[in-house]
């Protein structure tokens, strides 16, 4: 059986407001409550190691038990990475003091904020066995990475989604699978099939955290268009790649 994919937004708060955010672009709200890590991880543990799980939000060093919720996913076998715009670096200093073994990818963000000593500590999280792996958003304020900056590490671009300027998706319609093996949770637990159903606010699933998902059995016809993160990073962890065929 496929390892479930979970996207979870741990929160919404960040430390930093950059420009391209779709948090921002979509006005949703920053302080919705969110639920505390223990709730995250009973839920998770009925997956054992059938899960591969990427925390994101928001700022996910900002949630309160992300290091014990990470350890208690690697005890029971399940897999995680962590997207992250690395400011939290005192808190990212648990994960150097006590290792937490099976991830997949500390994904850092890079932005204007993100120094050499924040490049410093993701080669401190590289040497101590973590996946490093450096994303820069193709958006027109963002400074372009240097060769120096960077200090050897490979660098994925991530197109760039106009919110702002529409709804960010392409309107193609197509028969997906997403909401089968691929999840993307909110803050206070909600459940919808996929990033896109999260940002445009429809069709939600029901609540991972409370135990009312409803997994559908079968494919679906989306009619709401798709957004670059599926259809054109071709370097996205393999539960980003949900199977999908065009319906035009």
């Amino acid at each position: 059986m496929k390892p479930l994919h979970l996207a979870a937004n741990l929160t919404w708060e960040c430390d930093l407001r950059c420009p391209m955010c779709w948090i921002d672009a979509l006005g949703l709200d920053r302080k919705v409550p969110t639920r505390p890590w223990q709730d995250w991880r009973d839920s998770l543990s009925r997956y054992g190691g059938n899960l591969l799980i990427d925390f994101s939000g928001g700022e996910p060093l900002l949630f309160p038990g992300l290091h014990k919720l990470c350890l208690s996913l690697a005890a029971a076998g399940a897999e995680w990475a962590l997207t992250t715009n690395l400011q939290q670096t005192e808190i990212a200093r648990l994960f150097l003091a006590v290792p937490v073994p099976s991830c997949i990818s500390w994904n850092v963000s890079y932005h204007a904020a993100l120094t050499d000593e924040h490049i410093t500590f993701a080669r401190q999280l590289r040497a101590a066995g973590y996946p490093v792996a450096i994303n820069a958003v193709l958006h027109p304020s963002e400074p372009w990475p240097t060769t120096e900056h960077l200090a050897g590490f490979a660098l994925n671009w991530i197109p760039w989604q106009d919110w702002t300027a529409g709804d960010g998706t392409d309107g193609l319609p197509r028969i997906c699978n997403a909401g089968q093996q691929h999840l993307v949770i909110a803050p206070d637990g909600t459940a919808y099939r996929c990033q896109v159903e999260l940002q445009k606010q429809i069709r939600p699933m029901g609540n991972f955290l409370d135990g009312s998902l409803d997994v559908p059995p079968s494919t679906h016809l989306c009619l709401i268009g798709c957004s670059t993160c599926y259809t054109q990073n071709g370097q996205a962890a393999p539960g980003w790649r949900v199977a999908m065929e065009d319906a035009s």
